[in-house]
C-alpha cells in the first residue's frame, strides 16, 4: 500500500519512532540536544521542535526542566488521563471532541444517504490502509490515514461547509486523532470501530452510521481519560440498529 505524503516534522516523528522500536533509543534515555539531533537528522530546528511536540503528544517522549527530552516508557502511563495538549491555550479537549461529535455524526448520516458505490470502495480502502499501518506499528502513518478516513466521510456528506471547517482546523482535529495513539494497547479498538462505521455507511444506514461514528469518538475520549458523560448517543437496542460485532 502507498504511504501518505508526510510533512518534514511528521517524517522526523516516524524516523525517531523507528529508532525507538529498533532500540537505538531506550526508555529513560535522554535525547541529544536539539542542535545536535537536528544536524544528525539533517533537518531544521523548527521542524525538529514541532516533531518533538508530536512525539510528546504520542507519549513517546517527555520533556523535563533541567533534564531535557528523554524517551518515555509508555507502559507506565497507559491509564493516566491526558490533561494537556498542544492547543490547550485555545481549546479544551472536551470542546473539540464535542464539536467533532456533532459535526461528524451529522456528516456520517448524510454520507450514508448519498454515497456512491465507488466512494464506498474508497472508504473501505482508507480503512484497510489504517489497519495495515497499525499492524506495522507505524504510528505517524496511522494517524494520517485516520485523519483521511474521517475527512473522506465529510467529503461524502456533500456538505462543503463541513469539509472547509475540517480543513481549516486540520491541525487541531489531527491532534485529537493522534492523542489516543498514546494508548497503544487499545489501538485495535479503533480499527474495529472504524469497521462498524464503514459497514453502516456501505448499507446506507444513516442512523447506524451516525451512532457508530459517535460511539467511536466517545470511546476515543474514554481512552485518553476525557469525560463526555453529558453526551449520549441513541440506545443501540433501537429497532433497526444492528448491535456491534
Amino acid at each position: 500500500m502507498s504511504t501518505p505524503k508526510l510533512s518534514t516534522p511528521e517524517m522526523i516523528v516516524r524516523t525517531i519512532q523507528k529508532m525507538i522500536q529498533r532500540g537505538k533509543f531506550k526508555p529513560g534515555q535522554r535525547l541529544p540536544g536539539q542542535r545536535e539531533l537536528a544536524e544528525h537528522l539533517n533537518v531544521s530546528r523548527a521542524s525538529l521542535r514541532e516533531a518533538l511536540s508530536t512525539l510528546e503528544a504520542l507519549d513517546l517522549v517527555r520533556t523535563s526542566a533541567g533534564r531535557g527530552t528523554y524517551i518515555h516508557n509508555r507502559a507506565q502511563s497507559q491509564s493516566e488521563p491526558i490533561l494537556d495538549w498542544r492547543f490547550s491555550s485555545q481549546y479544551a479537549l472536551q470542546e473539540v471532541y464535542e464539536f467533532r461529535y456533532f459535526t461528524e455524526t451529522a456528516a456520517a448520516r448524510l454520507a450514508a444517504m448519498q454515497i456512491e458505490d465507488r466512494e464506498i470502495s474508497k472508504l473501505k480502502e482508507h480503512h484497510a490502509r489504517l489497519a495495515h499501518a497499525l499492524e506495522e506499528e507505524d504510528v505517524m502513518v496511522s494517524t494520517s490515514y485516520d485523519y483521511e478516513f474521517h475527512r473522506f466521510i465529510m467529503l461524502c456528506s456533500r456538505n462543503r461547509l463541513f469539509v472547509e471547517l475540517y480543513d481549516k482546523f486540520q491541525k487541531v482535529f489531527h491532534e485529537t486523532q493522534m492523542l489516543p495513539y498514546a494508548r497503544d494497547e487499545r489501538l485495535v479498538e479503533a480499527v474495529k470501530e472504524h469497521g462498524r462505521i464503514v459497514d453502516a455507511i456501505a448499507r446506507r444506514d444513516g442512523d447506524a452510521a451516525a451512532y457508530y461514528l459517535g460511539q467511536h469518538l466517545l470511546n476515543a475520549t474514554e481512552r485518553i481519560g476525557i469525560q463526555m458523560d453529558h453526551i449520549t448517543g441513541p440506545d443501540p437496542r433501537t429497532p433497526g440498529l444492528p448491535l456491534p460485532r
